[in-house]
């Protein structure tokens, strides 16, 4: 998930943490909370970072945080037979 790097920053959550969570299905801001981060300021780092792409305005900027805190990784592919 592109936003690991930047919500590990924010949070001081290592990247690897929030991965292994991410893998065991918990969303970004999930993963966040049940290493005792503070998710504002993950949402704040993800927010600042979408303000400077082209044509955003603010509903579409606060649907892309929305997401990028709350989906949840696609579950991996099974292994082949």
């Amino acid at each position: 998930m592109r936003w690991v790097p930047i919500a590990s920053d924010a949070t001081g959550i290592t990247v690897e943490k929030l991965s292994a969570a991410l893998g065991n299905g918990k969303t970004l801001a999930e993963a966040i909370q049940a290493e005792g981060g503070d998710v504002s300021k993950a949402e704040a780092a993800i927010r600042e970072r979408l303000q400077n792409a082209p044509n955003a305005d603010a509903q579409a900027l606060d649907a892309e945080v929305s997401a990028a805190l709350n989906t949840k990784a696609p579950a991996p592919a099974p292994p082949p037979q």
